[in-house]
């Protein structure tokens, strides 16, 4: 019979906060009589809020630039199909304008009007996802400079 031990923390173990252990690290730490050392950790121990508001928005960019990006994958498949079908339609007016005396002709107008409206959708999907991208990746590297 295969037993398996499980690890069971310590109960003198206590969740505390973020600042709570950067506080004890700056009064207890063996560098502290180093001004720099100690500014510096204080420093960061007041940017933590901040950071944290930091980290969440860029979640949020992130988020945003992927539900665009899947809406304009979206609108791509859609446009390619539009590509295919008003191709197909062109190619079939064509091999059929000789046994309907022309009138299929029609039909190869609207697989070439088709075959456009697929292809600028194409085109406005892209640049949207350009444009979308550029603007999210501005305010993410201002936020890393930061």
């Amino acid at each position: 019979m295969l037993r398996m031990d499980y690890y069971a923390p310590p109960r003198e173990i206590q969740l505390r906060t973020a600042t709570e252990i950067s506080r004890e690290v700056v009064d207890n730490h063996s560098l502290n009589g180093r001004d720099g050392v100690q500014d510096f950790l204080l420093s960061f121990i007041d940017r933590i809020p901040q950071m944290k508001n930091f980290s969440k928005e860029l979640c949020e960019i992130a988020n945003h630039i992927d539900a665009c990006h899947r809406d304009v994958n979206i609108a791509k498949i859609t446009g390619s199909s539009a590509g295919v079908t008003g191709g197909i339609l062109a190619i079939g007016g064509l091999i059929y304008s000789p046994f309907t005396f022309g009138t299929s002709l029609a039909l190869t107008g609207v697989g070439i009007g088709l075959r456009a409206a697929g292809g600028v959708a194409n085109i406005g999907a892209s640049i949207t996802d350009h444009v979308k991208q550029k603007k999210g990746s501005g305010r993410f590297q201002e936020i890393i400079e930061l």
